[in-house]
C-alpha cells in the first residue's frame, strides 16, 4: 500500500552535496548511504519503504519548454521564475521543510541556420552561449531540437553533431564538461530523426509520430522510461485550466505529468507574456508553496532521470529489534546524469524515537509519530572527460568516417586544451578522417615563448600572409598584445590562403615585479636651507638605482632652491630568465608655512563693521584681498584693516585671500554677522480685574536672538522676563510697551492697549428665594435636598457647578464646601458656599469663631499651619478638610495642629476650603478655613 504523507507526518531531509557547475566531484557510492530509523517498538510486523513515484512525493508533475533557444526563456522567465527584478517568484517545497524551490523551464537549442552560422553568437532572439550556461546553473535545463533550422536530411548529423558542438561552446572556459544533453526534440516532425536519438541514448524524445505517449501521461502506467517517446502540449491562455486537469486526475494512485511549450512570447501564434504570468500565478496560488504544495514543476531532465533511477536503485530494509536499516543496491547506473536524486516513504505502525544517517556530508531531518519522508540527493556522477569524449567518437569515425563523424570528433578535439595533447589527437583526426579536409592537418607553424614581467604586456605575433587568424582570447588579428597576471597558454588557430587550417600553442611565463611595501610620501615639503630623505621599503631581494646614482634603500636631498624637483628609484628583482623593474618617483619642494584667518567687530545692520587680517607666516607678503560680497572674488578691499557698512542683514561669507612672495596663496572664509533689528511683537490674555494678566513675547530676528525684554505695563509697573504677567488693580485702558533687544543688542519696540474689565457679579439663590452670598452656607432637611440657582445665568457663556455639572440650576443632597463658576468673555466669577442639614451646627458660630479661619504656608514662621486652639472644642478631635468641589484634601484622626496646607505632598492652590470637626465629646462643628500664599 502507498502512503501519501500530509503536513501533519514526519519528515526526513537529507542532501549529499559535492556537484559544482563546472564539474563533478569525486563520486560518492550510492552504497555508502545508509539510514537508521529508531522505533519505540519492533516494526517490522508493519514497516514499508517506498520509491515515490514522483520527486518530492507529489501528486503531478509539470514540464515547460522553451523551443528554438528563444531569447525570452532567459530575458523574461528566468527572473520572473526566480523571483529578480521586482517579481516575487513562483515556488514549491521539497515536502520536508518550506525551503522555496523556484518553478523551472527548459530551453530546447539548435545552433546553426542554413549558412551554417551559430546562430548563438549572430541573432539578438537567440540565446547566447553565456546565457546557456547561466540557465543550465539555475537548472534550467537544455534540451537538443537538432543541429539545423530547418533541420538538413542528415539524421545522424542533426541528433548528435548538436551534441559535440553545444558540448563544445557549453564548455570552452571549462576543463571539464558536466553538460550532457539527454532529451531530444524531434523538429519540425521529422519522424526519421527518432530511431536515431534513441540510438543515442536519450531518455526521452519529444515527437508527434503516432507511437507517442499523448500528453499528459500517468508515471503509474509504464515500468520503463529509457527512451520514451512522448508528446507534448503548446501553452495557451487555458494553461492553468489544463494542469488543473492534471491536479483533478492525480488521485488514487496515479500521477499525471504534463508537457507544455511555447517558440516565444508575444508574436503570432504564441501567448503574451502577460497572460502566460496570469496563467502561472494562478497555478502558482492554487498548487505551489503558497497553495496546495501538490505540484513540481521541473525540466523534463530532472523529471525523466528521476523516473529512470528510481527503476534502477534497489531499497534494502533491514529490521533489528527496533530499528530499521535502510541501504541501497544498484547494477550499472548510468555515469553522466545530472540529477542522482531519490524520494522515500517510511511508514509503521510503531512510533518513531530517533534517526541517524552516515555517509553523507550533510544531514537536516525531523519526525515525529511514524512515518517519514526523505528526499536524497547524492553525487554520482564522473562524466567522461574532453579525452574520453574524443576517444569514444573516435572509435566511431574509425567505423564511419563520413563528414557528420569526423565533425563531432573535431568539436570534441576542440575541448582538449593541452598543447601537448592537442598536436596528438590533431594526428589522430588527421589519420582518420582523409575525406574532410582539416587545414591543420598539414601545415605547421610556431609562435615564440615569452616571459614578461606582471603588469606588462607582450605582443605574440602568427605567420604572415594567412587568410584568417583565431587566438584563444577570440582576437581575430595577426598579432595580440596580452598582460597575463599569472602564466598563461595562448594557442591561435590559422587559415592558410590556400585553406589549410592548423594551431601553435604559446607560453607567457609572468614573473612577479618587486613589491613595495612602504615608501616615503609621494610629495614632500623640505624647510628652506634643510635637508630630507626619500625612502622605499622592499621585502624581496632587490638593488636600487636613484636618480642621483645613489644604489641605497634611501637617498637624502636638498630643499629645491626654487619651485619643485623630480627624484626616482628603480627596484630591480634579478630572475634567471628574465629581470622586473619598478620605479618610484617623488617630488620635493620648498615648504613655507603661514595661518591666516581674521576677525570683526558686532554691528546692527546700517552700522560700519571693521575687518581685521590676522597673517602668521614666515613668507613675505605680497597682497592683502577681500571678498565682501560672496561672490567669489576678491576684489571689493585691500589691505590688513577694513571698514565696510553690508547691504543687507544675516550670516555674510566673508573671504580673505593673501598671497605670498613664495607664489603661495591662502584663503580663508568666515560668516560674519550682520545683526538685523529684531520685530517687537507679544500677545496677552487674563483682561478681567482680579485675576493675573499673561503676557507673552513674539519678537523675531533673523541675526542672533531676542535675549532682552522690557516691559512697560502702563501703570506705573515693569517686567524683563520672555513670558511675563501683571497683576492689574483697577478697571481700565492700559498702554503696554515692550522693548526687544538682541544678541546683537539691536533693539525693536512696539505698544498695545489692555483693557482691564470688571467682571459681573454672580447671583445665587436656593430654590426657597434665599439669596446667597460668598462663603454662605444653605440649610437643607435631613434626607432631603435643595437645589440653588443661578439668577443671572442668562449673561454668562456657561456656568460650572463643582468643577464638573454645567446648567443653571444644582441640586445638592450632602453637606460640604461648593462652588459656582461663571464663564464670561474671558472672564470668571467663582461663588463659594456650603451646605448643612438642618439641625447642624452653624458656622461660624461660638465654637468656629476662635478656630483660625486663614493661615499663610510660606515657611517664614508665621500661621505656617492651622491651629485650632479653644475650650469649646475637645481634644482628641477628628479633622476632615474639603475643597470647593467637596473632595477631600486632608484628614486625621487625631489631630495635632500640624497641617500645612500641603495635599499629596503638594502645596494646595490659594482658596477656601470647608472643615468639619469632630471633636472627644461628639460635637461637630463646620465652618470655613482660607489658604493665603
Amino acid at each position: 500500500m502507498y502512503c501519501r504523507i500530509g503536513a501533519l507526518k514526519v519528515y526526513l531531509f537529507i542532501l549529499f552535496f559535492g556537484m559544482s557547475f563546472y564539474g563533478y566531484a569525486q563520486q560518492e557510492p550510492l552504497e555508502n548511504i545508509k539510514i537508521t530509523v529508531a522505533f519505540d517498538n519492533d516494526p517490522s510486523a508493519s514497516v514499508q519503504v517506498i520509491k515515490t513515484p514522483l520527486r518530492y512525493n507529489k501528486d503531478f508533475g509539470v514540464i515547460l519548454q522553451m523551443d528554438n533557444a528563444n531569447i525570452d526563456v532567459f530575458s523574461k522567465v528566468y527572473d520572473y521564475f526566480r523571483g529578480f527584478s521586482g517579481y516575487p517568484g513562483l515556488f514549491f517545497t521539497s515536502g520536508v521543510i518550506n525551503n522555496p524551490l523556484f518553478f523551472k523551464m527548459g530551453t530546447n537549442i539548435y545552433s546553426f541556420n542554413q549558412q551554417g552560422i551559430d546562430v548563438h553568437d549572430t541573432d539578438p532572439d537567440i540565446l547566447t552561449w553565456s546565457n546557456i550556461q547561466t540557465l543550465w546553473a539555475a537548472f534550467f535545463d537544455v534540451a537538443n531540437q537538432g543541429m539545423t533550422s530547418p533541420p538538413s536530411a542528415d539524421d545522424y548529423y542533426e541528433v548528435n553533431r548538436n551534441i559535440s558542438y553545444s558540448t563544445y561552446r557549453f564548455n570552452e572556459s571549462f576543463s571539464q564538461p558536466e553538460y550532457h544533453p539527454d532529451i531530444y526534440v524531434v523538429p519540425n516532425n521529422v519522424q526519421s530523426q527518432i530511431n536515431v536519438a534513441k540510438a543515442a541514448g536519450n531518455l526521452a524524445i519529444y515527437s508527434e509520430s503516432p507511437a507517442a505517449v499523448p500528453n499528459p501521461f500517468n508515471v503509474s502506467n509504464f515500468s520503463s522510461f529509457y527512451n520514451f517517446e512522448l508528446k507534448r502540449s503548446h501553452i495557451t491562455t487555458n494553461l492553468f485550466n489544463d494542469i488543473s486537469q492534471l491536479a483533478i486526475q492525480s488521485q488514487n494512485g496515479n500521477y499525471l505529468i504534463g508537457s507544455y511549450y511555447c517558440s516565444g512570447f508575444d508574436k503570432s501564434g504564441e501567448i503574451s507574456f502577460g497572460e502566460f504570468q496570469n496563467q502561472m500565478n494562478q497555478v502558482a496560488n492554487a498548487y505551489g508553496r503558497d497553495g496546495l504544495d501538490n505540484i513540481w514543476v521541473a525540466s523534463a531532465k530532472e523529471v525523466f532521470e528521476y523516473l529512470n533511477l528510481k527503476q534502477k536503485i534497489n531499497v534494502i530494509q533491514t529490521v533489528t529489534n527496533n530499528k530499521l536499516e535502510i541501504t541501497f543496491s544498484a547494477d550499472n547506473l548510468p555515469m553522466d546524469y545530472r540529477y542522482y536524486v531519490l524520494t522515500l516513504i517510511v511508514t509503521s505502525n510503531e512510533h518513531i524515537t530517533g534517526i541517524n544517517i552516515t555517509g553523507a556530508n550533510q544531514t537536516n531531518y525531523k519526525y515525529n509519530s511514524d512515518s517519514a519522508l526523505i528526499n536524497l540527493e547524492w553525487d554520482g556522477g564522473n562524466p567522461p572527460s574532453p579525452y574520453e569524449l574524443f576517444n569514444d567518437a573516435y572509435l566511431e569515425a574509425q567505423q564511419n568516417p563520413d563528414s557528420a563523424h569526423c565533425l563531432i570528433l573535431y568539436d570534441y578535439l576542440r575541448m582538449i586544451s593541452d598543447p601537448d595533447s592537442v598536436a596528438k589527437y590533431q594526428d589522430m583526426l588527421c589519420g582518420v578522417c582523409t575525406s574532410v579536409n582539416f587545414d591543420f592537418c598539414n601545415y605547421e607553424f610556431d609562435v615564440p615563448n615569452d616571459t614578461i614581467c606582471k603588469g606588462d604586456t607582450v605582443t605574440l605575433t602568427a605567420p604572415d600572409d594567412m587568410q584568417s587568424y583565431l587566438w584563444s582570447n577570440d582576437s581575430t588579428t595577426q598579432s595580440i598584445k596580452v598582460a597575463p597576471e599569472t602564466t598563461t597558454d595562448y594557442w591561435v588557430e590559422v587559415v592558410t590562403q590556400d585553406g589549410k587550417t592548423s594551431r601553435d600553442t604559446a607560453t607567457v611565463v609572468v614573473f612577479d615585479p618587486p613589491v613595495i611595501v612602504s615608501a616615503q610620501l609621494d610629495t614632500i615639503a623640505i624647510l628652506a636651507d634643510s635637508t630630507d630623505t626619500l625612502w622605499v621599503s622592499v621585502n624581496d631581494e632587490v638593488t636600487y638605482l636613484w636618480s642621483t646614482g645613489d644604489t641605497d634603500s634611501s637617498v637624502v636631498v636638498p630643499a629645491p632652491e626654487e619651485g619643485f624637483d623630480n627624484y626616482w628609484v628603480d627596484i630591480t628583482k634579478d630572475y634567471t630568465l628574465h629581470q622586473c623593474t619598478v620605479r618610484k618617483d617623488f617630488v620635493t619642494q620648498v615648504s613655507f608655512e603661514s595661518i591666516v584667518d581674521f576677525t570683526w567687530d558686532t554691528a546692527c545692520f546700517g552700522d560700519t563693521i571693521t575687518l581685521i587680517a590676522n597673517i602668521q607666516t614666515n613668507d613675505s607678503v605680497v597682497a592683502v584681498k577681500w571678498d565682501l560680497n560672496e561672490d567669489g572674488e576678491f576684489g571689493d578691499a585691500v589691505g590688513d584693516t577694513v571698514k565696510h557698512v553690508f547691504e543687507t542683514p544675516g550670516n555674510i561669507l566673508v573671504g580673505l585671500r593673501v598671497i605670498f612672495f613664495s607664489g603661495k596663496m591662502d584663503v580663508a572664509y568666515n560668516p560674519v554677522p550682520v545683526a538685523d533689528n529684531p520685530v517687537a511683537d507679544f500677545s496677552f490674555n487674563n483682561t478681567c480685574l482680579g485675576t493675573t494678566t499673561l503676557f507673552h513675547d513674539s519678537s523675531k530676528v533673523t541675526v542672533g536672538e531676542v535675549v532682552q525684554w522690557d516691559w512697560d505695563y502702563g501703570d506705573g509697573g515693569t517686567g524683563s522676563y520672555f513670558e511675563s504677567s501683571h497683576y492689574y488693580q483697577e478697571v481700565g485702558s492700559y498702554n503696554v510697551k515692550l522693548v526687544a533687544t538682541s544678541s546683537f543688542g539691536c533693539k525693536d519696540s512696539t505698544n498695545r492697549t489692555v483693557a482691564i474689565t470688571q467682571p459681573d457679579e454672580l447671583l445665587l439663590k436656593s430654590d426657597d428665594g434665599t439669596v446667597i452670598t460668598y462663603n454662605d452656607t444653605v440649610y437643607y432637611n435631613k434626607d432631603g435636598s435643595v437645589v440653588m440657582i443661578v439668577q443671572n445665568f442668562g449673561i454668562y457663556d456657561s456656568v460650572i457647578w463643582n468643577g464638573s455639572h454645567k446648567g443653571i440650576s444644582f441640586e445638592i443632597s450632602q453637606e460640604g464646601a461648593y462652588s459656582v463658576v461663571g464663564y464670561k468673555g474671558g472672564c470668571t466669577t467663582t461663588k463659594t458656599f456650603f451646605a448643612m442639614e438642618q439641625g447642624s451646627t452653624p458656622g461660624p458660630g461660638p465654637a468656629t469663631s476662635k478656630v483660625m479661619n486663614l493661615f499663610t504656608p510660606n515657611n517664614d514662621g508665621f500661621n505656617d499651619v492651622w491651629i485650632i486652639n479653644t475650650e469649646d472644642i475637645v481634644f482628641p478631635i477628628n479633622v476632615t478638610v474639603y475643597n470647593r468641589f467637596g473632595r477631600a484634601v486632608f484628614s486625621s484622626d487625631n489631630y495635632q495642629n500640624d497641617w500645612n496646607g500641603f495635599y499629596k505632598g503638594n502645596p494646595l492652590p490659594q482658596a477656601t476650603y470647608y472643615f468639619v470637626i469632630k471633636d472627644a465629646n461628639g460635637n461637630i462643628v463646620r465652618g470655613p478655613v482660607t489658604i493665603v500664599r
